[in-house]
């Protein structure tokens, strides 16, 4: 059944206008419906994600956070200036045969989220400052909506990381920052031996039966997660310098019997990084991730403010930068391959800035590699071949047409959304949900 559900998806020349028409009835039904055929999500972990052009790192991503969170809710909110539909992704992962994951897909849109007298802003960003900041005003929003409808959905923690970035625990290590020798208070010196002891009790290894909610669940009431509703994560960049022809075979025989492409992953793949010292890294890795106790965040108090950006998105996050020698869980990042990185259209990446990064080799890190092995063990070979059997591809996509174009009568751009969503969009409006959703 999941070989044929492939080829549908994959065949070439198939019905555009039926994916499209399927894609807009999965954006309505999903965001939407009280009822459904998947399972309500009720505790657990959840995740919010805003995409453009990821489709190649989205198997992965998914694959990894749904053994190793595990993530039970997933809210995905597509950038309209996106050339990619991730549709037939998502509903992969979103099937209900492959229960043993027990995870459930939303996707939003800009109708979803944003309020209608601001969308037709964003037929006006092609300039590249217009472009970068109606990103993160799109960013805020999307934050602030997620985190509210997590709470509602019962999810006990939340995360807020990009396609390229994986959450995983920080085990005390040699190559940290440089010891602190000035203390803000004996407090705060408290604070620090009390996280010391609490990295002492981290699982050994991602394959060791512990999951990241399990250990949150254990430490609840411990530091940081007594004292904090939120907890800004450190981030290790990684680069794109490859191991050596033989330690490839090696990394291919050790996973062989998996029948996974493994050097398509990038988390299999690439182990150099920017390095934790501060001195050396911070340039490189710089803003951390937040993680949410949604058990601890009150709805009107701390939800109904402004959420400023990804990095410290409420004022409870504190600062927007994380020391690795402070923190239980690190995020790490990988720049991928100059095909990946060059998949998305953004101002703020250039062949030069890929140049510099891609080169990186400051340090070493291994610690992710074993959730492969467990990914396999939890669904099996067949499907694990099946769900990440494009992971890492950049495939050739139908490019949408984005905006028309268009004015009204005073000149405005006319409100949009990539055309294979229009019809959700029309949905929204005859029933009444756009309007209610977004008072």
């Amino acid at each position: 059944k999941h070989n044929e559900m492939h080829n549908e998806m994959s065949r070439p020349g198939l019905d555009l206008e039926r994916q499209r028409r399927k894609l807009s009835e999965f954006a309505t039904n999903t965001s939407w419906s009280k009822e459904g055929n998947h399972h309500k999500p009720a505790g657990g972990f959840g995740a919010c994600l805003l995409i453009k052009d990821d489709n190649h790192l989205l198997d992965e991503w998914l694959a990894y956070h749904s053994v190793i969170l595990p993530l039970k809710y997933l809210l995905v909110a597509i950038d309209p200036m996106s050339h990619q539909s991730p549709f037939n992704i998502l509903k992969k992962w979103n099937n209900t045969d492959l229960t043993t994951l027990n995870m459930t897909i939303d996707i939003w849109t800009d109708a979803n989220y944003i309020h209608e007298r601001q969308m037709h802003k964003v037929c006006n960003q092609y300039h590249d400052l217009n472009m970068l900041k109606n990103h993160r005003r799109r960013q805020s929003v999307f934050m602030k909506r997620c985190a509210i409808l997590m709470k509602q959905r019962g999810m006990d923690w939340t995360i807020m990381t990009d396609s390229d970035e994986f959450l995983t625990f920080n085990p005390i290590a040699r190559d940290e920052e440089t010891p602190v020798t000035k203390f803000k208070s004996s407090a705060h010196v408290a604070w620090r031996d009390s996280l010391a002891l609490a990295r002492e009790r981290l699982p050994p290894a991602l394959d060791s039966g512990v999951t990241v909610y399990d250990f949150l669940m254990q430490e609840k009431d411990q530091v940081p997660w007594k004292e904090k509703k939120c907890v800004l994560l450190p981030r290790l960049l990684f680069s794109s310098v490859d191991s050596t022809k033989q330690g490839q075979r090696a990394l291919q025989e050790a996973t062989e019997e998996y029948g996974i492409d493994v050097l398509s992953l990038n988390t299999q793949r690439f182990f150099r990084t920017a390095g934790k010292a501060k001195k050396r890294s911070s340039h490189y890795n710089r803003l951390g991730k937040p993680i949410l106790d949604l058990s601890r965040l009150d709805m009107k108090s701390d939800l109904q403010r402004k959420f400023s950006n990804p990095h410290n998105p409420i004022p409870a996050c504190g600062a927007t930068n994380a020391r690795f020698d402070e923190s239980l869980f690190r995020v790490h990042h990988y720049l991928g391959t100059m095909d990946q990185y060059g998949a998305r259209r953004d101002v703020r990446r250039s062949d030069e800035v890929y140049v510099k990064k891609a080169k990186l080799k400051k340090g070493v890190n291994f610690d992710i590699q074993p959730w492969l092995k467990v990914f396999v063990e939890k669904v099996g070979k067949e499907r694990a071949q099946y769900l990440l059997k494009d992971a890492g591809k950049v495939l050739d996509e139908d490019p949408h047409d984005l905006c028309g174009g268009t004015m009204d009568g005073e000149g405005k751009p006319v409100p949009w959304v990539p055309h294979y969503l229009s019809t959700a969009l029309e949905k929204l409006k005859k029933q009444g949900r756009l309007a209610k959703h977004l008072n």
